[in-house]
C-alpha cells in the first residue's frame, strides 16, 4: 500500500523534471535551440528514411545546421548586430536599383533619348564568346543605359565593360556627345590636346559601381595622360577621386587614370568586320572613318584578315595623330624630325602577329572546311578584350582588371639624373654675382606722411 500511495507522487516529480528538461533545451544560446535542432533532425530522417539512420546521424545533424536561416541575433540592448552602415549602404543600393525599372523621363536638353545598345540580344553571343555577365545583369545594365540616354543628351550608348578593382567595380558605358574642348590646349611639352569628337576624345564615357548607380561622366583624356598610364601599372580602387600612386607621378586622379586605360584599350581592341567602315573621302579629314553606305560582300570571320581596327592607334606622343605642325613667320609649317608616323586607317590584324586569338563558334559540331556563323576574337595583349562577329553584326567588350599583358616581371621606370651644378668657372660662361638692391618704400614721400600706409592698414 505504501508503494502504491507514493506512485503519484513519483509520477509528478518525474514529469517536472520533464518539464525543466524541455526548457533547457528550449533555451537558445544563439539562432535555434537544442530543442528547434533535434526536431528537425528527426524530421529529416523520418522524411528521407536512411537505410542506416544510426549511421549517417551525425551527418544529418551537420545538414541541417548548415541549411538553418542564422539572422544577426539582437544584442542585450535590443540592437541588432548589422552594421548600421551596412544596412544604410543595402537600403540605398536598393533604392537606387529599383528606380531603373520605371521608364526614365527625358532630362532637361534631351528632346528625345538617343539610341541605345541592344545587350540583351548581343549578351547572348558574348556567352558564347566566355564573357557571361549574367542574364539579369544584363537586363538591368540595359535599362541603365536607357537611363543614361534619357538624362543626357548622348547618341549611340553602348556598354564598354567593366574594370575590375580591389575596392569596386566600375561599369563603363560610351557614346558620342557634341562639346566644344578648349581650343589650342597643350601639355607642358607642347602636345596639342585633342578635341571633344577627335582621336581618343571621339567618345565620350561615363562609370558606375553597380547597374542603377549614378553615372560620372569621365573627363577628356590628355596626351600626357595616356604616356603617364602607359608607363605605370597598378590596380583601381574603386574610388573616382583616389591618387594614384606610382612612379612616373600621373598627372590627375583615378577617374582621369581610368580614362587614359579606357583610351588606350580602345585603340588598341576595338576591331569590326572588313567592309562595315570606310575611310572618308574629305581631303581635309584624311584620318577620318565613317560607316560604309554601300552594300559589301560578308568577309570569312574566321582569318585575321577579315578584322580591321575602325578606330586609330595611339602613338608615341599619346595622340593618333602626329602633333600640329608649328609654323615659322612666314607661315610655312616646320618640319619636325621626330614626329610620329601618320597612322593606317583601317589596317587588319593580321599585322599583329601573336596578338589576337580567333575561334568560331561553336568549337566542335561542325562540317569540315565549313564556315562558323560566330567567331570569338580576344585581344591576348589585354586580357579581357572580345569581339564577337555575327554576319555584318558585331560587338566588342572589355571585363578585365585594366592592365596589359606582360611576361617580363614589372619593373617601375628610372628616376631620371640628378641635375648637375653649376660650374662657377666656366669660362664661356662666367658666374657674376649681383649686387643686392633695398629700395626703400618711403623714398620721396614728403615729410609727415612716411609709415600712413601701415596706419591705414
Amino acid at each position: 500500500r505504501r508503494s502504491g500511495l507514493q506512485q503519484p507522487a513519483a509520477m509528478a516529480a518525474s514529469g517536472a523534471d520533464v518539464e525543466r528538461a524541455k526548457a533547457f533545451l528550449q533555451k537558445k544560446s544563439g539562432p535555434v535551440s537544442v530543442y528547434d535542432h533535434l526536431t528537425e533532425l528527426i524530421l529529416k530522417l523520418i522524411t528521407d528514411k536512411p537505410d542506416d539512420a544510426v549511421g549517417v546521424f551525425e551527418h544529418l545533424s551537420g545538414l541541417v545546421k548548415q541549411n538553418t536561416f542564422s539572422a544577426a541575433a539582437p544584442a542585450e540592448g535590443g540592437e541588432s548586430k548589422v552594421d548600421a552602415a551596412d544596412a544604410a549602404a543595402t537600403a540605398e543600393w536598393a533604392a537606387a536599383a529599383g528606380k531603373i525599372f520605371s521608364a526614365p523621363e527625358p532630362a532637361e536638353g534631351v528632346d528625345e533619348p538617343g539610341a541605345v545598345q541592344d545587350l540583351t540580344d548581343e549578351a547572348n553571343y558574348l556567352e558564347w564568346a566566355g564573357v557571361n555577365i549574367g542574364r539579369t545583369e544584363a537586363f538591368r545594365l540595359h535599362l541603365a543605359l536607357k537611363a543614361l540616354a534619357a538624362s543626357t543628351p548622348v547618341q549611340n550608348v553602348r556598354f564598354w565593360g567593366k574594370v575590375l578593382g580591389t575596392g569596386g567595380d566600375y561599369y563603363v558605358a560610351e557614346g558620342t556627345l557634341e562639346e566644344e574642348g578648349e581650343e589650342g590646349a597643350a601639355d607642358a611639352d607642347g602636345t596639342v590636346h585633342e578635341a571633344p569628337g577627335e582621336g581618343a576624345n571621339r567618345f565620350a564615357y561615363w562609370a558606375c559601381s553597380f547597374a542603377g548607380g549614378a553615372w560620372t561622366r569621365l573627363p577628356n583624356v590628355t596626351p600626357a595622360q595616356v604616356r603617364a598610364a602607359g608607363a605605370i601599372r597598378r590596380f583601381f580602387s574603386g574610388d573616382l577621386d583616389a591618387s594614384v600612386g606610382g612612379h612616373p607621378p600621373f598627372p590627375g586622379k583615378e577617374k582621369e587614370f581610368l580614362r587614359a586605360t579606357i583610351a588606350r584599350i580602345t585603340a588598341a581592341t576595338v576591331i569590326s568586320p572588313a567592309g562595315v567602315f570606310a575611310a572618308s573621302e574629305d581631303e581635309d579629314k584624311p584620318y577620318d572613318i565613317v560607316p560604309n553606305e554601300e552594300e559589301f560582300e560578308i568577309p570569312a570571320l574566321n582569318e585575321a584578315g577579315s578584322w580591321v581596327h575602325h578606330l586609330l592607334p595611339l602613338n608615341k606622343l599619346g595622340r593618333t595623330t602626329p602633333n600640329p605642325p608649328k609654323v615659322d613667320e612666314e607661315g610655312e609649317p616646320i618640319e619636325d624630325p621626330d614626329a610620329p608616323e601618320p597612322p593606317a586607317v583601317l589596317g587588319t590584324i593580321e599585322e599583329e602577329e601573336g596578338q589576337w586569338s580567333i575561334r568560331g563558334l561553336p568549337a566542335s559540331g561542325m562540317a569540315e572546311g565549313a564556315e562558323p556563323g560566330l567567331v570569338a576574337v580576344r585581344n591576348l595583349a589585354w586580357p579581357g578584350a572580345v569581339t564577337v562577329g555575327f554576319g555584318k553584326r558585331f560587338a566588342n567588350v572589355y571585363v578585365g582588371y585594366g592592365a596589359p599583358y606582360s611576361a617580363a616581371v614589372f619593373a617601375p621606370s628610372v628616376p631620371g639624373d640628378v641635375a648637375a651644378e653649376y660650374n662657377i668657372n666656366d669660362e664661356e660662361k662666367p658666374f657674376t654675382t649681383q649686387v643686392e638692391v633695398t629700395v626703400d618704400p618711403d623714398a620721396g614721400a614728403p615729410a609727415g606722411e612716411e609709415g600712413e600706409g601701415e596706419e591705414d592698414e
